[in-house]
């Protein structure tokens, strides 16, 4: 059919439903024939993914997203609905899933490429890919049972990639590999989704779905919520994780959520002369003037930014919190004060050294009844409070990337020794 070309995967209607037992006396007691009572993971799924599509599945833990990943894998069916696939598929899912204990890395290699539709003549040269990208020596020729649960998604996703599947689907397994490797995942799918593969991405990490992703899907308790923009999606995700659906201080129309008595969250981008610009150069100096009106007084307060590029990556969070702690009493700082009643401005002044790019600045007010982050409360949160430029004048900076870290350069030669 012409029509399945024009997609990866398309879910209609699917319902997912687990039988629960309450345990060996209701067993007893069911009369035969009786069907136990049943939890549903997933209730009325429905989205498509194109051909070339990366998209992100994100929720809280217990929404269905692994079980949905599941589905899409083929290892396990739906209640209800359908799931169609169109073309081969590689799946990182939960933690070994597929590797036999008892077998070699080598050998659990070998059978996920065979059942991979890898052709046999091209067997040996993938094995061999497999072991370079895995990068877990000698251990490639030793049963998986003797593995950490690094060593399993070494060896997991580079059998999934290198078998070069039309869809790749990845749980978050990723989690537990170390920061090295999970760079290199990273930039494996960048480069899978820039060669036309289609990819299902699931994390809570917001950063890596905002970059790795075009759409995404909200999942709650197994109902879908809302498909849309990853940027969007996360968003929302994020705002039903800090604040109830009910508060009437949510706002969508300009991404903020939080308590109704703090209003009026704003970011002005200013320069040096205290006039307000979107464009700057690398090596000016910029000001954020973050204000906000609070109704009540705020105890232990954090008056946060972050930027962030404008693909979602984050480039650098701060607060008055982290300037407070920095001067070894936090309580001589903003933290140990009571903010009254009334309109509250705080400036960050830096240098910018960003390359060139457009930034996205978003806001943070809350309460911190300890100097660690560790009991956070949320008052208010705002995305895009303001956006700026940056460019780069070449007769006077040099240098690639987000940010100029301006290094030193000391020579050394053999005369010095």
């Amino acid at each position: 059919m012409s029509s399945e070309a024009d997609f990866a995967i398309k879910v209609e209607g699917l319902f997912k439903r687990f039988p629960v037992r309450r345990g060996l006396k209701e067993l007893i007691r069911s009369p035969f024939g009786k069907k136990p009572e049943g939890r549903y993971a997933l209730k009325d799924v429905s989205f498509t993914v194109a051909k070339g599509e990366s998209v992100g599945i994100v929720g809280v833990n217990g929404s269905g997203k692994s079980t949905l990943l599941q589905i899409l894998a083929g290892t396990m069916s739906p209640t209800h609905g359908r799931a169609m696939i169109n073309g081969t598929v590689g799946a990182i899912l939960e933690l070994g899933a597929g590797f036999h204990p008892e077998f070699t890395g080598l050998e659990n290699a070998r059978m996920g490429l065979v059942l991979a539709g890898v052709p046999e003549h091209e067997i040996e040269d993938k094995i061999r890919e497999v072991a370079e990208f895995a990068d877990i020596g000698d251990y490639v020729n030793m049963p998986v049972r003797t593995y950490s649960s690094g060593m399993y998604v070494r060896l997991a996703f580079s059998t999934a990639v290198v078998g070069r599947p039309d869809i790749l689907i990845v749980d978050e397994a990723l989690a537990v590999g170390d920061v090295a490797f999970q760079r290199r995942c990273y930039e494996k799918m960048s480069a899978i989704k820039q060669h036309g593969g289609t990819l299902i991405f699931v994390s809570h990490d917001e950063e890596a779905v905002r970059t790795l992703t075009d759409r995404a899907v909200l999942l709650d308790h197994g109902d879908q919520i809302a498909v849309g923009p990853s940027d969007e999606i996360a968003f929302l995700h994020r705002r039903r994780m800090l604040q109830s659906p009910a508060d009437p201080a949510a706002s969508s129309e300009d991404k903020s959520f939080g308590e109704d008595w703090i209003r009026n969250l704003t970011c002005t981008v200013l320069d040096d002369d205290g006039r307000e610009r979107r464009n700057y150069d690398s090596g000016e100096y910029i000001t954020l003037r973050i204000g906000f009106d609070t109704d009540r007084d705020l105890v232990h307060p954090n008056i946060g930014m972050r930027i962030r590029t404008s693909t979602g990556v984050k480039v650098f969070s701060w607060g008055t919190m982290n300037r407070d702690c920095s001067l070894g009493r936090p309580e001589d700082g903003l933290w140990g004060q009571v903010i009254p009643p009334g309109r509250m401005d705080v400036d960050f002044r830096f240098e910018c050294r960003l390359g060139h790019g457009a930034f996205e600045v978003q806001l943070i007010v809350s309460e911190e009844p300890t100097p660690d982050y560790l009991n956070q409360k949320v008052l208010r949160w705002k995305d895009s409070a303001a956006v700026f430029h940056v460019g780069v004048d070449f007769r006077r900076e040099r240098f690639g990337g987000v940010f100029d870290l301006r290094p030193e350069i000391l020579l050394h030669t053999e005369s010095d020794q």
